[in-house]
């Protein structure tokens, strides 16, 4: 049984990320855990705060600990909403830059596949050259001579069972507007500009943990609020809806981690591995409190408080080999002061970080995995309640199907 946050468009919606270039305002294609919570804890205060017209803020009665449990606590993580509840493509992809798509079953004429190329990365970095059929691989598609072409956007499946990828689209569109001349009661002259938006009608869909499903559930489930920019103009208007899957959000990181391997063993020999894919964007800092734009094993190490010295050790072992990754500035809004917060550095979701040691034991093994799964659950980084720091270990685009 899973647990999952949807969030239904009404009307368009515009999240900013970063500073308007000129006349235009472009949004991003997802909605981040932070936007979520920020919108629901504006409705809580709304419906359970009263006004002070001096302090010009909402007040809640002095016994109202729900809130802070809710919205103030490391515990309760709001997690990155994307479209139909897809995951990113990890930054390794690359497809046909003509017929760039997954190969779907009904129709495979159309696109020529996806193919991740993390295998021939790794194995480029331990030997220090391509062979033939890797650079192939690289520098064209499979099914005709066309190049191949990075691969961006949101993936999954059509249901639990099926075999084959689907991509996930956001469709967007531009809407012109013009201040007005509160003289004239028209157009002002100059004042145009242009706001992209997310169309209404797509739904974008979270996970949730079980503690906050029952905190959301009998308090936001099938409520209209507003999230965005220019709410004041229609925009922003979605539904929230908590429910219950039939599909669990678990997995199986041992069966991860040694299929994982046993690709990699074809190739590169008695050697382990593991990858870090980015399912969000991650906030890392030094011990001197700069951003950081790589994973390191302390950063994994340092996550979780309770690795025993034994799974330290293991996780010691390993040395990062290669990341293939992006940043970006990130730009967020404090509502209640009405200022702008400091901008800060994240490594973008979909990055890719592989981790290599020498043969470990089986023992050693079984108790990486156990340290991965608590590291996995815990997330990474800063601001892991905003819905930054989420990865996945050993990520089945991998090491499944050469073309997808």
């Amino acid at each position: 049984m899973g647990y999952q946050l949807k969030v239904v468009l009404k009307s368009p919606v515009c999240i900013a990320m970063k500073k308007g270039v000129g006349n235009m305002i472009e949004t991003i294609d997802y909605i981040p855990g932070n936007t979520i919570r920020g919108a629901l804890a504006m409705h809580y205060l709304e419906e359970h705060g009263t006004w002070d017209q001096e302090k010009r803020i909402y007040v809640l009665p002095e016994d109202n600990d729900e809130f802070n449990t809710i919205f103030n606590s490391d515990t309760m993580c709001f997690h990155n909403a994307y479209i139909d509840g897809k995951k990113v493509v990890p930054l390794t992809a690359s497809s046909c830059k003509y017929q760039s798509g997954f190969e779907e079953a009904n129709n495979i004429e159309d696109f020529h596949g996806v193919r991740d190329t993390l295998v021939e990365l790794v194995k480029y970095e331990l030997t220090g050259g391509f062979d033939k059929d890797d650079k192939d691989k690289f520098d064209r598609c499979g099914r005709c001579p066309a190049p191949m072409d990075r691969f961006r956007g949101y993936y999954g499946k059509k249901s639990p069972t099926a075999s084959m990828y689907e991509t996930g689209a956001v469709e967007r569109r531009f809407i012109a507007r013009s201040a007005l001349n509160d003289t004239f009661e028209a157009a002002a002259a100059g004042k145009l500009y242009t706001i992209e938006v997310i169309d209404e009608r797509q739904t974008f869909i979270a996970e949730l943990n079980k503690a906050l499903f029952d905190k959301l559930k009998p308090l936001f489930d099938e409520k209209i609020i507003r999230i965005g920019r220019a709410k004041s103009r229609g925009f922003g208007e979605v539904l929230i809806r908590v429910e219950k899957t039939i599909e669990d959000n678990e997995h199986s990181l041992s069966h991860f981690f040694e299929s994982f391997n046993g690709k990699m063993y074809k190739f590169i020999g008695d050697k382990s591995f593991f990858s870090v894919t980015l399912l969000s964007d991650v906030i890392l800092l030094d011990d001197i409190l700069r951003f950081k734009s790589t994973i390191t094993i302390n950063n994994l190490v340092n996550t979780v408080q309770d690795i025993t010295p034994e799974g330290m050790a293991v996780l010691n072992k390993f040395k990062l080999l290669r990341g293939i990754l992006s940043t970006r500035i990130v730009s967020e809004w404090d509502h209640a002061l009405k200022l702008p917060r400091e901008d800060s550095l994240s490594i973008a979701k979909g990055s890719v970080f592989v981790f290599m040691s020498e043969g470990l034991s089986d023992s050693e093994k079984e108790l990486l995995v156990t340290v991965l799964g608590k590291i996995e659950n815990t997330g990474i980084g800063e601001q892991r309640n905003k819905g930054y720091g989420r990865i996945r270990f050993c990520d089945e685009f991998h090491w499944e199907d050469e073309v997808k």
